[in-house]
């Protein structure tokens, strides 16, 4: 999540640290951040704010702003792509920030006056959007097609005036859907609109609506209690779902430099292979597909993307899901999934590898998001003993701490450890797993810092082997370094006594042992006093 807050020409971030952009852009800039639910459990993300003046987009000039208390009302939103109505997760949500010294009790007292009915405020939580073409009948003229857009809010709410119009973009081109003729205006929950689009607009490829209904000279609208209303839509809203991409689907290793475009979909099917010296670019925003599935054998025997030792990825925010036999996203993981070979040591993992040596590895990106990648175990035993074949949704192998710039990890839903390190040394801003069938994170002889956020949510199936952090320690010792002021979320179980994994924190309470049987264990907040370390050096 990333909200900007425009006041008197000051730009409030929030949810996001404050760095500096590199290159001749200059000025700062603010990363982005995720927060969602785990299996119905909540998921729980810090806010940080950042503040400054000046700059546009993702940068302003300088950093800070005049004291005082700031304001911002959100809404969590279901982006599920589909054709059908848009709703959102949330009521609104209020969020709000001292900056500088301020009055004694003035922060709880905006509290206080934002959580009066008369003052609180009232969004959209679900919208529809479709255009109805009127039946025709015998010796009247049939009417031309509307367009309609029906708003369900959080509360009533009352239209003044014109009221509010709803933007209606046709390739782009704006008009606006007036309020509908004898539609309730006041002390109504539902709201509708209605344009009649031309001969050329209803030609239109595509037909959005804008981000936020928008009011006109005169016209108002407020909660029915008096507070203020949020004129925001749910997002990627359509009046007609656009035509379906044609998905690209890939087979062949990639043998020289290669763009993926924004607006296009790749369905990696078969185990494909960046080959050493060549790089992959994958544009903003990309969704990269995994089919599932057995394939022939080469070095596993399904669908996954590998990079070589020496191969390259350049992206800003990607993601990695899995893919049924057509091509569409899926939640089911039964592929490879990722994997990330360094040059800086050999190493092996589900007989891929990494070979050390020669150029190294250059694997730079802002966010990877991995959705239901990897296998489960049919055998139900261990993927790494004989007979084993599950496999992880992201995988390192072999890499240094200049190969590995990929700033922060997302894995949702892997078929077995949501995040692996294999003889690596690696440093990461933010790692959250959400809901792994087995393992959080898995390492082996490796040592990974975390700098800022580190999330391991499991769900509370009592299956066994299933834990935050499990250790393999057949060629090194292992340890997780989180910094001190890291935000810390872990839910989920902590290994027996006998697995030999350790916790060495002035904040986070010590795990409960119990011989034989994995404990839940729970901590969420920032570190304050100092680093956590969670190492082992003993094998499992």
């Amino acid at each position: 999540m990333a909200i900007n807050l425009q006041v008197s020409g000051t730009s409030l971030r929030v949810a996001a640290d404050t760095t500096v952009a590199p290159g001749p852009r200059g000025g700062s800039i603010r990363p982005g951040t995720t927060v969602g639910v785990a299996d119905g459990e909540p998921f729980v993300q810090p806010i940080v704010a950042t503040i400054g003046r000046g700059g546009s987009g993702d940068s302003f000039a300088t950093v800070g702003a005049p004291a005082g208390i700031y304001a911002c009302t959100v809404m969590w939103s279901v982006a599920d792509g589909g054709p059908g109505p848009r709703v959102r997760d949330s009521a609104p949500v209020s969020l709000l920030f001292a900056v500088g010294p301020v009055p004694g009790g003035a922060l709880a007292g905006a509290v206080a006056w934002l959580a009066a009915p008369a003052n609180r405020p009232v969004a959209i939580v679900a919208a529809t959007a479709r255009t109805v073409v009127p039946a025709p009948s015998r010796g009247v003229r049939t009417p031309p097609p509307t367009i309609e857009i029906v708003t369900q809010w959080s509360d009533p709410v009352t239209a003044t005036g014109a009221g509010p119009q709803v933007p209606v973009l046709f390739d782009g081109r704006q008009r606006f859907a007036a309020l509908a003729a004898g539609s309730p205006r006041v002390g109504t929950e539902v709201l509708a609109f209605r344009i009649v689009p031309t001969a050329a607009e209803r030609a239109a490829a595509t037909k959005r609506l804008g981000p936020a209904l928008q009011l006109s000279p005169g016209a108002g609208l407020r909660g029915a209690a008096g507070g203020p209303a949020v004129f925001s839509l749910p997002p990627g809203m359509f009046v007609e779902p656009p035509a379906p991409v044609v998905p690209v689907v890939i087979t062949a290793d990639l043998v020289r430099d290669t763009v993926w475009r924004a607006g296009r979909t790749y369905v990696v099917d078969g185990e494909v292979h960046v080959r050493r010296g060549v790089t992959l670019t994958i544009e903003d925003g990309v969704t990269v597909l995994i089919r599932n599935g057995r394939k022939p054998r080469r070095a596993i025997d399904t669908s996954a993307l590998v990079f070589d030792s020496g191969s390259g990825l350049r992206a800003g925010t990607v993601t990695f899901a899995a893919a049924d036999a057509v091509g569409r996203e899926s939640t089911l993981a039964d592929n490879g999934g990722v994997f990330f070979c360094g040059a800086t040591r050999a190493a092996r993992k589900d007989n891929i590898a990494s070979v050390a040596g020669g150029s190294g590895s250059s694997f730079v990106a802002d966010l990877v998001i991995a959705r239901s990648l990897g296998r489960t175990d049919p055998l139900g035993s261990d993927g790494d003993a004989a007979g084993g074949d599950d496999i992880d949704a992201l995988s390192v192998i072999g890499a240094g701490p200049t190969e590995w710039r990929i700033r922060a990890v997302r894995s949702e839903r892997s078929g077995d450890d949501g995040f692996d390190v294999t003889a690596s040394t690696i440093e990461i801003d933010s790692l959250s797993i959400v809901a792994p069938v087995e393992d959080g994170l898995n390492a082996t002889a490796s040592f990974v810092t975390i700098r800022r956020n580190l999330s391991i949510v499991m769900t509370t199936s009592t299956a066994p082997d299933r834990e935050l952090f499990d250790f393999e320690l057949k060629n090194g010792p292992v340890k997780v370094l989180i910094q001190k002021r890291a935000a810390v979320d872990l839910r989920g179980y902590w290994g027996p006594i006998e697995d030999e994994v350790s916790l060495n924190s002035p904040d986070m309470p010590v795990p409960p042992r119990r011989r034989g049987v994995s404990s839940w264990y729970v901590y969420h907040g920032t570190l304050v006093l100092g680093p956590a370390i969670v190492y082992s050096t003993a094998a499992d």
